[in-house]
């Protein structure tokens, strides 16, 4: 909304006297933003550029700081009158001049061919100064001008100089960010003007409306004018109550036009010092670099929680309408706060019921943005136990459903005092939470907007030192077919042939990372038979001691291990350099939502799903791996072998595609199978009444993917139902052993008749 503010010399002369004190009440802070940064660059220039010249540069940065800082000292001891503003203010911009001068000197003559790194860190510096000096300088722009035309030209002239397509490109971006930080510093001195200038209007309206009521004090003496009078002070009271709230919506404006203007420099920032990370910093460096990234990322944060407010208070947020799917919000905010919540010992427990519909259409981003919020504030505040997310039906229709999403904590909870303050703006329960554990205060507010924007509401139960509960409720539209449409383009993916997979492969050294043996066997003899050579690693300690003493095109990883699962095992792998590009390939049982992201995450390039399906497992490793220095492997053949009869509970057909159709292979295996899990009932319940909580889920989950494999699809349902439900620690889990028994006891009773192992 644009204000008509009137012009009025006087008003302008105020306003411009308050830009003036606001230029130099900054001066502290510029001064040492000026003199750290001087310091800093010396320091790091000491390095490759003569320690005479490098001294002789900061001892000249130093006295213009101090120069600017003893104008400012004179400033405010002379309060000086309106009619020498002016000179006070270009003395300042003189002063600001030189400063730039002094950066542009340390740009042209600093910045040295092949020396990336320090060319880096003086353009980030220089870079974060102006862009810092943009908020200071604008109340008076000339002054801004002084600094930012002499530093910023100069390091466009030095980057052009220095010659090839990346200087030339950053030379493009140097200018293109000086004109954006030019335009910004006349945006936010023309919002501070208006802003300023508004406030002198509204006291000139409060002064009239004082003087109207003492005139309608007086005209009350005659009864024949009271009359026209009142009417006369009700009109201005309306006139002034409008254009109060038109300068408060105008204060709401310039506040996200201000919040758009500082995000964008950060941005800059952000990107920048990427870049560096990127580049041959020293130790030092890359610390500082890193700090300076990490620091920016949080302001942007904050800076994005403030935008939001202003843009609902200024009514200019507005939800999206796209097709979306409930399970991807769940994995991204799963994704946001797990590694928080791992780094604090809490269980994350994700909860949905069977039948909820999943695709939706509203907006995405702001339902992920509410319940990643609130669950970080779980973790933020709780320092054992879980963090429990779950989901239900409120109520729905053909067309419609409105949801209720809740996130519950074991952490310090509130007061039903503190609870009073929760969804105001700018506030946390009490002060001490903020000295503790940080915030602004505003996420809250934020996210009972959205949730009153989506027709729903927000809501909190807590109890002080045992934990609390955020509800919210939220209406979405539902889309039409969208499940059969998902398996449609599922089934269109085309894969390379099999025998050209075989034999892309051949001689490939790969590394099995399996601590089950049935699954050991049957991979690697799967492998062995398309001519690749396998080498055996029961656990992620053992796959690191095997990559140390040879080489391999490839690792087979399997997640849950022993000792050191395949997640570590990964990131440690990762950790060194000479495996940058080793592909590491997920072979898991984990094939839950989200299961996938969590092996990407670790470092891992693929997922293989378990049972394995022997085409996409060739195609997939055909996909990655690149046979530099093939092995001599001779491919194996099937061998004949017509003991096997009908076993009740398998699918042999199934089976023995798995195993290649190899049937001495696949007896083998049925035969160790029936060996080796007799006691599985005994080792379950063992694991139960363990002090490990993730016991039980292990031990289902190393018979599932076996039984997987050798085509028992029964019993894997069974057992990934009661895996689940170890998962999600449901309390009854005596009804779903029990199928998985049943099941597991016609296998065994048909795999009697295969006689001894061999």
């Amino acid at each position: 909304m644009t204000v008509d503010v009137k012009e009025d010399p006087a008003n302008d002369s105020r306003a411009f006297s308050d830009s003036i004190q606001l230029l130099y009440a900054s001066t502290v802070q510029s001064t040492a933003a000026a003199v750290i940064g001087s310091v800093a660059v010396a320091y790091f220039m000491l390095d490759i550029i003569a320690a005479k010249t490098v001294y002789t540069w900061l001892a000249c940065m130093l006295t213009f700081a101090a120069g600017r800082f003893v104008l400012s000292l004179l400033y405010t001891k002379q309060q000086p009158q309106q009619h020498t503003l002016y000179k006070w203010a270009h003395l300042y911009a003189l002063l600001a001049g030189l400063i730039g001068a002094g950066w542009g000197v340390a740009a042209y003559f600093f910045l040295l061919p092949d020396q990336a790194s320090y060319q880096t860190t003086l353009t980030l510096v220089i870079v974060g100064y102006m862009a810092g000096s943009v908020t200071t300088l604008s109340t008076f722009p000339p002054a801004f001008w002084a600094m930012a035309l002499p530093s910023l030209l100069a390091l466009a002239l030095r980057t052009s100089e220095l010659g090839g397509n990346m200087n030339y490109g950053l030379t493009f971006m140097i200018l293109v960010f000086l004109a954006f930080l030019l335009a910004s510093a006349r945006r936010m001195h023309d919002s501070l003007m208006t802003s300023l200038t508004l406030r002198y209007v509204n006291e000139n309206l409060v002064t009239s409306l004082h003087d109207k009521q003492r005139a309608t004090e007086e005209l009350n003496l005659s009864l024949s004018r009271e009359v026209e009078e009142r009417k006369q002070t009700e009109a201005a009271l309306i006139q002034a109550n409008k254009e109060v709230k038109a300068a408060d919506i105008a204060k709401s404006t310039f506040l996200a036009n201000m919040s758009h203007e500082i995000r964008t420099p950060m941005n800059a920032i952000i990107g920048m010092s990427q870049l560096a990370l990127q580049s041959n910093l020293d130790v030092k460096q890359r610390n500082y670099v890193e700090k300076v990234n990490r620091s920016a990322i949080g302001l942007l944060g904050i800076i994005n929680d403030i935008l939001d407010f202003s843009k609902i208070e200024a009514g200019k947020l507005n939800l999206e309408n796209t097709d979306f799917r409930l399970e991807d919000v769940f994995d991204s905010v799963k994704n946001l706060i797990e590694y928080k919540a791992e780094e604090k010992g809490l269980k994350l427990i994700v909860m949905q019921p069977d039948d909820l519909p999943t695709a939706l259409i509203g907006d995405q981003l702001r339902l992920g943005q509410i319940l990643a919020n609130i669950g970080n504030n779980a973790v933020k505040f709780t320092h054992s136990g879980a963090i429990t997310i779950s989901v239900d039906v409120v109520e729905q229709s053909q067309d419609h459903v409105m949801l209720h999403f809740s996130v519950s904590d074991t952490g310090i909870g509130m007061s039903d005092e503190q609870q009073q303050n929760l969804f105001r703006s700018f506030s946390q329960a009490d002060s001490s939470i903020t000295r503790v554990y940080g915030g602004t205060g505003l996420g809250l507010v934020i996210c009972q907007q959205l949730t009153s924007m989506m027709g729903g509401e927000i809501w909190v139960e807590s109890r002080e030192h045992i934990g609390s509960t955020f509800h919210f409720t939220a209406r979405f539209q539902k889309q039409q077919g969208e499940p059969s449409k998902q398996l449609s383009l599922n089934r269109n993916i085309s894969h390379s042939s099999h025998a050209q997979n075989s034999a892309r492969l051949h001689g490939a050294r790969v590394l099995l990372v399996e601590d089950n043996e049935i699954n050991q066997e049957l991979a690697e003899d799967i492998l062995v038979r398309h001519g690749i050579s396998v080498t055996l690693a029961n656990n992620g300690e053992q796959a690191l001691k095997r990559l140390e003493h040879g080489t391999f095109d490839c690792v087979l990883m399997d997640c849950q291990m022993p000792v050191m699962d395949g997640y570590t095992a990964t990131r440690k792998i990762r950790e060194q350099e000479r495996f940058a590009t080793l592909p590491v390939l997920a072979m898991t049982a984990n094939t839950m939502t989200g299961d996938r992201e969590k092996a990407l995450a670790a470092g891992m390039n693929a997922h293989i799903a378990k049972p394995i399906d022997v085409d996409e497992m060739l195609h997939t490793m055909a996909r990655w791996i690149d046979v530099a220095t093939p092995a001599n492997v001779e491919a194996t053949q099937p061998a004949s072998d017509n003991e096997l009869a009908n076993l009740p509970g398998i699918d042999i057909a199934a089976g023995l595609n798995i195993a290649m159709n190899k049937e001495a292979l696949y007896r083998r295996l049925l035969i160790k199978f029936r060996d080796t899990y007799g006691g599985f009932e005994t080792d379950f319940r063992a694991a139960v009444d363990g002090i490990d909580p993730d016991a039980p889920a292990k031990v289902a989950h190393s018979l599932k993917g076996v039984a997987g494999n050798l085509g028992m699809h029964e019993l894997y349902q069974s057992l990934l139902q009661l895996e689940m439900a170890c998962k999600n620690h449901e309390p009854q889990l005596e009804k779903k052993l029990q199928q998985v028994t049943d099941k597991l006891a016609t296998v065994m009773t048909g795999l009697k008749r295969l006689g001894p192992r061999i």
